[in-house]
C-alpha cells in the first residue's frame, strides 16, 4: 500500500480551497434562496373580504376607485401591516396612515343622511397560527356615538380589535371620521 506524501495532500487541499472562493457566492445564493422560498414562513396574510355591518353606510374612495356598501361583501384592494397594536393615540395618527408606506385611503362616508370625510386603513394579518379564525374578514361597524362625535368639526376614530392566540389584540381596520376635511 502506497501512502501519499505530505506535499501531495497539501496540494489537494490547496487546490480545493483555491476553488472555494469561486463557489462561495453560489453557495450563499443557494442558501439564501432556500431560506426565502421554503424554510421561513411568511407571517403576513391578506384578508380576503369584508363587509360593512352598520345599515345605510356607503364608503367611497375620494378618487372613486372603490365603493363599499352596507351588507355587500367586498374584496380589499389595499392592505397594510402598520398600526397593529398602536391603540393609544390612534385618534391623532391619521397623518401617518396617509404616508406612502401605509396605504390608507381618503374616503367619503355616508351614514344615513350624514356625510363625512374619512380615512380608511385595512390591515393584513398574521398567519392563522397566530390569529383567531374570525379575524380573516373585515366587519366594519360604525356605532352612532362615533357618528355623532364626528359632527360640528369633531373627529372620531373607530376600529375593530381582533385577538391573537397569545391573548393580545391587534387592529383589524381603522376609520377616522369628521364632517371637515383631514388636512
Amino acid at each position: 500500500m502506497k501512502i501519499p506524501n505530505k506535499p501531495a495532500r497539501f496540494h489537494l487541499k490547496n487546490e480545493f480551497f483555491s476553488r472555494a472562493p469561486k463557489l462561495a457566492p453560489v453557495s450563499l445564493m443557494i442558501v439564501f434562496l432556500t431560506w426565502i422560498t421554503g424554510c421561513i414562513e411568511n407571517p403576513w396574510q391578506s384578508v380576503d373580504s369584508g363587509e360593512i355591518v352598520t345599515p345605510n353606510v356607503i364608503i367611497t374612495a375620494e378618487n372613486k376607485s372603490f365603493t363599499l356598501r352596507s351588507g355587500e361583501t367586498f374584496k380589499p384592494d389595499f392592505q397594510s401591516t402598520c398600526f397593529f397594536a398602536a391603540r393609544q393615540g390612534i385618534a391623532n395618527k391619521w397623518p401617518e396612515a396617509l404616508d406612502n408606506e401605509f396605504p390608507a385611503r381618503r374616503v367619503r362616508v355616508q351614514c344615513g343622511n350624514d356625510h363625512f370625510y374619512g380615512i380608511l386603513a385595512l390591515n393584513t394579518h398574521l398567519s392563522q397560527k397566530y390569529m383567531a379564525a374570525h379575524a380573516y374578514n373585515y366587519k366594519i361597524e360604525i356605532p352612532e356615538q362615533y357618528i355623532s362625535a364626528a359632527k360640528n368639526g369633531g373627529r372620531s376614530v373607530v376600529y375593530e380589535l381582533v385577538p391573537l392566540s397569545s391573548g393580545a389584540n391587534i387592529l383589524n381596520w381603522i376609520l377616522w371620521l369628521s364632517d371637515e376635511p383631514f388636512k
